[in-house]
């Protein structure tokens, strides 16, 4: 018997390290133990019999058993059924132990080299546990025997144990290999294996018993013995059949139920396309559904455990798509792999990254979308009719379902829920205008079209804003006020720039404009500051009130020639900024025009490089506090770097530049392993609490395979416990590519390692896959925390993030408390933990240190940090 697990997974997602790691292992146990076996082995039986085999006829026995196959379909798992026993207890009574090996390595193995190319793992495995079986047989027949005749009574009894000996042990050994392939354990999947295997194995030893006895007396009453082994064979493969039948029905029953129920969108269409998946053997399952006002959606299901991936397609998506509708037009079931198949069948394969598909439209009163499922590149099997008539039935059934117009509703409905989220993470909520993580995408995106020449303008402008004496209006008159006004000046600031030009609110009282232009019209960005200048500084009326506030502004450009990043052009405004406040405020000051404020050029990686040889670069920490009590709980680890001549260098300028020059690695080890020891000196204070210390992680860190062992690494150096460091990710991290972030935090989890989602409900990601994501903790987004308090609809985001969070059993952390108003509308709502400058600045460890041995410490002594 032989077995092909269900396969890793198609090439979107990458196959675990430790899955195949842990299959190799096994396989290696399984040679080794086979190799023990085969060195005590007899050379030949006690009672050479009077009709031997060479091994070349038991090799072609083998081999002539490996292609009459009874195929069995068990959940995601082909199972395999054969005569191989017939061979084997011929081998067993007439020819010799090594013989009967090596013609089962010889015979099955080239069976399995020519019939059914697979990865090297599979074929390995089932070569090793073949040859296990064999050694385990003579052994378990030799045992039996003794001194005896093998021809009498003990042993047709020691043939009978032996094949079912190694029937059961192949059984739970292919069993084992699933579990280990698909990092799971289906209990169900080996009593299924066991009860179809071991009827099946003691049936034909029994027939090949009376064959070896026709073989030594009256060979030519082996032709009696033909029919029984080809009704034994045809009488499974119609119990494989009826099988198969009986499950498709339960799984058209299981989607009809499915499809009616008053669940939400996302689990109904992960249950069905998991479910779709296991029944057609598939590694991919995919609904792409037309919506009647031409908005296209797919839902897709795809790895070893059932994801849900929903995307709304864009336009060259849909020309790919047109093309499959195209293919699958008037309710053919469309097959890649056979004869005659279109070349446009072939592409969609290829841009799968699949071996084969089968794509049949869901149709009812009007074309509703493509059903589709498909095969890995390292699949055994391929789909056959009964599969395409399968699919068939299931398409129809879907039609009629959508026809109701239920599921299709629902599909609207979640599809603007995740553009208005999208839209909320890019955004400021008071004033519409884009936020700052949206301004510093534009403008990235803005100086790679120009630096790549995709646009006429080749010159891009930022105007980067303060406004003049607006603290003072905030304090007179309270923050509602002042949040009006704030309204009234992104209205002002709409108003003053160009169609093509956008503007940014970064945050308070700051605001940021791009313009993009030709290289020698900087008049028109001079003109544009002068009118925003000019309009803000005119009296607003609010409240009864006259309120006049002014804005300094501050003018970079990066030009083709020049070719600066984003952190630069910004960072070259942001001085202008300053000079023209300095210089009285209400005016525009060019980057050009002040020459003796310019920034340092640009650090670079050697300057990076240098300072964490030399010790520039040392950890502070910020507080977490448990906000009903004001206790102590931990406390994030934050990487700063002091340069010997400009003094403290912002993060948002060094984490960055690490990034891009390549030692963000070297700078993610040196924090983690120095927030692990400064966090071991606080656990060994007499009296300390049990605190923990956060470490956040980097795009980089998160797809590096070496991320474990520097976890590893900085816990056995400072001797601190797992369960003490909590390592941060960042949704939109996590979502760059979902597969592996499930198994890097899986991994991490084995280890004892808190979790968090840093930002969270700033990034775009599904609930299906934060089912997924095996963490302990959501961190509210700083701007979130933000708009607490301010009389408006405030609180909804944070609120639902809460919420969500205590449905999931996690915990709660609130980023960027700064007021009182806000500690006590996040404890009200229910949200457990927090940090921020209300509580403490970064501070560094020594401060950490006297904090911990202090009583109860609820509110912390700031410490000067740089805020740019």
């Amino acid at each position: 018997m032989t077995s092909d697990p269900a396969p890793a997974g198609p090439r979107w997602r990458r196959p675990g390290v430790l899955d195949h790691a842990s299959l190799w292992a096994l396989t290696l146990v399984l040679l080794a133990v086979s190799v023990a076996l085969l060195t005590v082995l007899p050379g030949g039986p006690p009672h050479p019999p009077e009709v031997t085999l060479a091994w070349p006829v038991l090799a072609l026995g083998f081999a002539v058993t490996e292609v009459t196959v009874v195929r069995l379909q068990l959940g995601g798992t082909s199972h395999v059924l054969s005569l191989t026993e017939i061979v084997l207890v011929f081998g067993l009574f007439l020819s010799s132990p090594r013989d009967l090996v090596l013609a089962l390595v010889v015979g099955t193995g080239s069976m399995l080299l020519l019939r059914r190319p697979r990865p090297v793992i599979k074929l390995a495995f089932n070569l090793v546990q073949l040859v296990l079986g064999a050694a385990l047989a003579t052994v378990v027949f030799a045992l039996f025997v003794g001194e005896a005749d093998p021809t009498g009574p003990r042993g047709w009894a020691g043939a009978l144990v032996a094949v079912l000996v190694i029937g059961v042990v192949s059984d739970v050994l292919i069993f084992v290999a699933i579990c280990l392939a698909e990092r799971r354990v289906t209990w169900r999947l080996l009593p299924d294996m066991l009860m179809m295997s071991v009827p099946f194995c003691v049936g034909t030893a029994a027939i090949a018993l009376v064959a070896v006895r026709a073989v030594l007396r009256d060979p030519a009453s082996m032709l009696l013995l033909v029919p029984p082994v080809l009704l034994v064979l045809l009488g499974y493969r119609a119990l494989s059949a009826a099988r198969r039948d009986r499950s498709n029905l339960a799984f058209l029953h299981q989607v009809s139920t499915l499809l009616h129920s008053q669940e939400g969108l996302e689990p109904v269409l992960e249950e069905f396309l998991a479910a779709s998946r296991e029944t057609f053997r598939a590694d991919l399952a995919e609904l792409t559904l037309l919506g009647r006002g031409g908005e296209v959606t797919t839902a897709r299901c795809v790895g070893v455990q059932p994801r849900l991936e929903l995307q709304v397609l864009d336009e060259p998506d849909r020309a790919a798509l047109d093309d499959l509708v195209a293919l699958v037009a008037g309710g053919r079931v469309l097959r890649s792999a056979g004869r005659g198949v279109p070349p446009v069948a072939a592409d969609q394969v290829r841009a799968r990254g699949l071996k084969d598909l089968m794509a049949v439209a869901v149709e009812g009163d009007r074309l509703h979308g493509v059903l589709l499922v498909g095969h890995d590149a390292g699949a055994v099997t391929r789909f056959d009719d009964p599969d395409a008539a399968l699919l068939e039935t299931l398409a129809a059934q879907v039609g009629r379902v959508l026809d109701t117009g239920h599921l299709e509703q629902s599909l609207v409905q979640v599809t603007e829920l995740k553009e208005q989220l999208a839209h909320r993470a890019n955004h400021d909520d008071l004033t519409g205008l884009a936020n700052r993580s949206r301004f510093l995408e534009l403008v990235r995106d803005a100086l790679t079209d120009r630096r790549d020449g995709d646009h006429g303008r080749a010159a891009v402008s930022v105007l980067y804003l303060d406004l003049d004496g607006f603290k003072a209006v905030n304090d007179s008159f309270g923050h509602d006020t002042g949040d009006v006004l704030l309204q009234v000046v992104a209205a002002r600031l709409r108003a003053c720039v160009g169609t093509g030009d956008v503007v940014a609110r970064l945050g308070g009282d700051e605001f940021a404009v791009v313009i993009l232009h030709d290289e020698d019209a900087g008049e028109v960005v001079t003109a544009t500051a002068e009118r925003i200048r000019t309009l803000v500084c005119e009296p607003v009326q609010l409240q009864g009130h006259v309120l006049t506030v002014g804005t300094s502004i501050g003018i970079a450009t990066s030009s083709v020639p020049v070719g600066l990043s984003v952190d630069e052009l910004i960072s070259r405004a942001d001085a202008a900024m300053y000079v023209a406040k300095r210089s009285g405020g209400s005016r525009h000051v060019a980057y050009a025009d002040a020459p003796e404020d310019r920034p340092r050029p640009p650090y670079s990686g050697h300057d990076l490089a240098t300072a964490l040889e030399l010790g520039q670069v040392f950890v502070h920490y910020q507080p977490i506090i448990d906000l009903a009590t004001g206790d102590l709980l931990g406390a994030e680890a934050l990487a700063r770097w002091h340069h010997p001549v400009d003094g403290l260098v912002p993060p948002d300028v060094f984490v960055p530049l690490a990034e891009s020059t390549g030692h963000n690695g070297r700078l993610a080890r040196f924090v983690l392993r120095q927030a692990c020891r400064d966090a071991r000196t606080w656990l060994d204070l007499p009296g300390a609490p049990d605190l923990f210390v956060s470490v956040n992680l980097s795009a980089t860190q998160l797809a590096d395979q070496e991320l474990l062992p520097d976890v590893l690494t900085a816990l056995h150096e400072s001797g601190m416990q797992a369960r003490h460091l909590m390592l941060e990710i960042t949704e939109s991290m996590l979502m760059r590519d979902p597969h592996t972030a499930v198994q890097t935090i899986a991994a991490l989890k084995d280890l004892g390692v808190r979790l968090a989602i840093d930002d969270f409900g700033t990034g775009y990601s599904s609930l299906a896959y934060l089912r997924q994501f095996s963490v302990d903790i959501l961190k509210i987004a700083r701007e979130f925390t933000a708009e607490l308090g301010t009389g408006r609809d405030d609180d909804a985001v944070t609120r639902a993030i809460v919420q969500l969070s205590a449905t999931l059993g996690l915990r709660t952390i609130a980023e960027g408390i700064e007021t009182a108003e806000q500690h006590a509308r996040l404890t009200e709502l229910g949200c457990e933990w927090g940090q921020g400058f209300f509580f403490a600045r970064p501070v560094p460890q020594q401060d950490v240190r006297d904090l911990v041995l202090c009583a109860r410490p609820s509110r912390v002594p700031p410490s000067p940090v740089p805020t740019r």
